[in-house]
């Protein structure tokens, strides 16, 4: 249900557009920028876009989400400034690569103040329930157009607390990922035994808590190297230990100072110009495969950059998602590299590593039970490790406790990624346990996927039943950052809701075929490939920069390389379509171009040297696709998608 409302516009005229009241729940880097979109909705090729009456609900006291409340000691970004930050407000120079978290909050900060969100926000209101505005009546199907009724606790009230009821016209849910801890003590006999303190990875905040204690961390994403870190160079702890039930891919956020790794990716021909066959195929990905092979391998190993514990099979591109705080595998690598003899020692020499206090790792493997004296620990392939501190940096679930039944229904469709079947290599993932005898398939597959609700459809973000019902922020980039991801996402939702949008990605409509950027490696459900989720978004919206209006640029060659030999930076989408800016432009031609040229000369030339590989293989798709077009009397499609 929409409001008409006539007010001034900025040129003094009256504004005849469409009003609609819009929820946005959540106030952290996805909701600010959700809220931005939907308060500027202006686009320079229409101008029939709605405006909307903001309002931003907050359970907690300060924007910011998980980088207020989640962070710990001398927390910082793993993601680099130059692809964090939203694409009309950019970190200042001085600021260094990785922002600290404290640094990233006072950005959030700014972005409000500058685009003036604080009015909008409404701070600790937790929400209830979100239901169809009419349960009552019946709606024709596939049609949420009367909107929704947010039910809403205000914390700031004296008691008692009243539930409050609104009726809104679109929702955006903007709560984050890291909500809802996944404590998996089901899995662990006798866990209520443990004498010692045993905690979530939310609740560390310093390290003190290691003081003259022995740590066992349970898990092998970032946060867990980070804690791991931070046991191991607290003097007084006595012993650390890591749990790793099937490895991960470890290569630091900085390649060398001043190099960030997120800026070592290129679009042309990996995500755009990309012929069909070669897409279909990943010729490309395994292109890249080998260098990234032969790059790791100078490290002194070829399963992650300096990474002797712990790996994860396959090594190849957009299998996996990255693990990027890498200052604790030195300490992991130095008992095993200890086996290898001289060889070993040779590379503990390379890298410094010889008078590090070593972590020890528990690899394939995961915590069966503790023993009944209350400190040890049993591990399930029979080895054992005496412990006072666990902490369990076991992730998070993925939960919608507000929505309603009917709502959590609709988005039970046929999910393509989640149609992939079991293979040999998942059996071996599962620590040997064989395909036929595991029930769960989807737990077999995806992390605890089975206890987590779904997202919708199209692309993560909204059901075709639900246009008026957003998820912004929730899916996992391989070498991305989610706020770019998210502004990306609201600007596709808002074309979408205006019926402005044309689905490009051939796999969207065959339910037996993963979208084409999802992580094939399948710990997330919903990981996916950055750049190349970027550029569907933007192609089914004629945001996609061709090379065509690069050239046409005010300084051609330097956004033609830019874009071409850059990382997917979210300016590059706001060149042309429905949110092109002059802004972005200059962002592209000043800032993004200054962050390709100090990758420095080889660099480039590496990364040139695979583009001038990849021309070939795609050219050599088109000359075939021409041949076989004269035999079947077909018209080659080419590169159809760019134009």
């Amino acid at each position: 249900m929409s409001t008409s409302s006539i007010a001034p516009n900025n040129n003094g005229k009256e504004d005849a557009r469409p009003l609609l009241k819009a929820c946005v729940i959540g106030a952290g880097p996805s909701g600010l920028v959700a809220a931005k979109y939907l308060l500027h909705n202006t686009s320079s090729i229409s101008s029939d876009a709605p405006r909307f009456d903001v309002t931003i609900m907050e359970a907690s006291h300060q924007m910011g989400g998980t980088f207020c409340h989640k962070v710990y000691d001398q927390a910082r970004l793993v993601s680099s400034k130059f692809l964090t930050a939203f694409s009309d407000f950019r970190f200042s120079a001085s600021m260094p690569n990785h922002p600290t978290t404290v640094q990233y909050v006072q950005y959030l900060e700014d972005y409000a103040e500058h685009f003036d969100l604080k009015s909008r926000i409404q701070f600790q209101c937790e929400i209830v329930t979100i239901q169809d505005y009419d349960d009552s009546k019946k709606k024709e199907e596939d049609d949420d157009s009367q909107g929704y009724w947010v039910e809403y606790r205000d914390l700031k009230q004296e008691q008692p607390i009243v539930n409050k009821m609104e009726h809104f016209d679109v929702v955006l849910v903007c709560s984050g990922l890291h909500n809802t801890p996944h404590v998996p003590l089901d899995t662990i006999s006798n866990h209520d035994k443990f004498q010692g303190q045993m905690l979530h990875s939310s609740q560390y905040k310093h390290a003190s808590l290691f003081d003259h204690q022995r740590v066992l961390i349970l898990g092998a994403g970032e946060t867990a190297m980070d804690v791991a870190l931070r046991a191991v160079q607290n003097p007084t702890c006595r012993d650390v230990a890591l749990c790793v039930r099937t490895g991960f891919l470890s290569v630091p956020h900085n390649l060398a100072e001043d190099r960030p790794l997120d800026v070592f990716i290129t679009n042309l021909f990996e995500h755009a110009y990309e012929h069909p066959w070669i897409f279909k195929w990943k010729l490309r990905w395994h292109l890249s495969t080998v260098v990234i092979r032969a790059f790791l391998l100078l490290t002194g190993s070829s399963v992650g950059f300096n990474q002797w514990a712990c790996p994860i099979s396959p090594v190849q591109r957009g299998y996996h998602i990255i693990n990027k705080s890498h200052q604790a595998m030195a300490h992991l690598n130095v008992p095993i590299k200890q086996q290898y003899g001289l060889w070993g020692k040779f590379w503990m020499w390379v890298y410094g590593e010889t008078n590090l206090r070593p972590i020890h790792s528990f690899y394939k493997t995961q915590v069966e039970r503790i023993n009944d004296n209350g400190t040890t620990v049993h591990f399930t392939n029979g080895q054992r490790y005496d412990a006072d501190v666990i902490v369990l940096a076991t992730g998070y679930q993925q939960q919608f406790p507000f929505l309603s039944d009917q709502i959590k229904q609709d988005h039970q469709h046929p999910c393509r990624h989640l149609q992939q079947q079991p293979t040999k290599k998942d059996s071996a993932r599962n620590n040997g346990v064989g395909v036929d005898n595991i029930h769960n398939k989807q737990e077999l597959s995806f992390r605890h996927a089975q206890q987590e609700d779904l997202l919708p459809s199209e692309h993560f973000i909204v059901s075709p039943k639900r246009p008026r019902l957003g998820f912004i922020g929730f899916v996992r980039p391989n070498v991305g950052a989610i706020p770019p991801m998210s502004e990306m996402q609201v600007m596709w939702w808002l074309q979408n809701l205006q019926g402005k949008v044309q689905r490009m990605d051939n796999n969207h409509d065959n339910p037996r075929r993963i979208p084409s950027y999802m992580v094939l490696g399948r710990k997330y459900q919903y990981g996916v490939d950055y750049g190349n989720y970027m550029h569907r978004l933007a192609e089914d919206m004629g945001a996609a920069p061709t090379l065509g209006c690069l050239l046409k640029s005010p300084k051609p060659l330097v956004a033609l390389y830019t874009y071409c030999q850059g990382q997917a930076h979210i300016p590059l989408f706001r060149l042309v379509g429905p949110y092109a800016s002059d802004e972005c432009m200059a962002t592209t031609t000043g800032e993004l171009w200054d962050v390709c040229c100090r990758r420095g000369g080889l660099e480039n030339f590496g990364l040139a040297s695979v583009t001038w590989v990849s021309l070939w293989m795609n050219m050599g798709a088109c000359v075939l696709e021409a041949m076989w077009g004269l035999v079947t009397l077909r018209r080659p499609q080419f590169f159809v998608r760019y134009g």
